[in-house]
C-alpha cells in the first residue's frame, strides 16, 4: 500500500512513512558527497522521491558523485531527474559526476547522447582522481 505525501509515493511501515527510493549517502568532506543509488531502477515510480532526497544534498555540496553501480534500468523520467540534478549543480557552479554505470546504462546514455552532457567515470576513484588533477 502507498501513502502520498507531497505527491511522493511512500511505503508504509509501522505507521511510519519511508522513502520509496533507497539512497546511501557518504560525505567525503564538507563540500563533496557520494550518493549511491541502491535500487535496480530509476524510473517514473521513484523519480520524484529521488529528486526530493537529492535536493538538500545538491544544495549543501559543491561536488556530488552519483554511484550508479546497482542501477539496471533507467527510463526517460530517470534521465530527466539526473538532468535536473546537473542543472541544479551548474546553477551554483558546482559539479555533478556519474560513475559505475553498467554497460547497458552506459549504452543508453550514448544512444541518447547524454554522455556528451554528463561527466561519466568507470569508478569513484577515477572521478576523484580526475578532480585532483583538475584542481592542481
Amino acid at each position: 500500500m502507498f501513502q502520498r505525501i507531497d505527491d511522493v509515493p511512500l511505503k508504509k511501515n509501522n505507521n511510519v512513512a519511508e522513502p520509496s527510493m533507497k539512497l546511501e549517502i557518504t560525505s567525503l568532506n564538507p563540500s563533496t558527497t557520494v550518493v549511491r543509488i541502491a535500487e535496480d531502477n530509476l524510473d517514473v515510480g521513484n523519480d520524484k522521491d529521488f529528486r526530493i532526497q537529492l535536493k538538500p544534498i545538491l544544495e549543501a555540496n559543491q561536488m556530488v558523485l552519483i554511484d550508479m553501480q546497482a542501477l539496471k534500468f533507467i527510463d526517460s523520467t530517470g534521465l530527466a531527474s539526473l538532468l535536473h540534478c546537473m542543472r541544479t549543480m551548474a546553477s551554483k557552479h558546482g559539479t555533478l559526476r556519474l560513475f559505475g554505470m553498467s554497460e547497458t546504462i552506459q549504452a543508453l546514455f550514448e544512444l541518447v547522447r547524454m554522455n556528451r552532457i554528463f561527466e561519466m567515470y568507470p569508478s569513484q576513484e577515477a572521478a576523484l582522481e580526475d578532480l585532483t588533477q583538475t584542481d592542481t
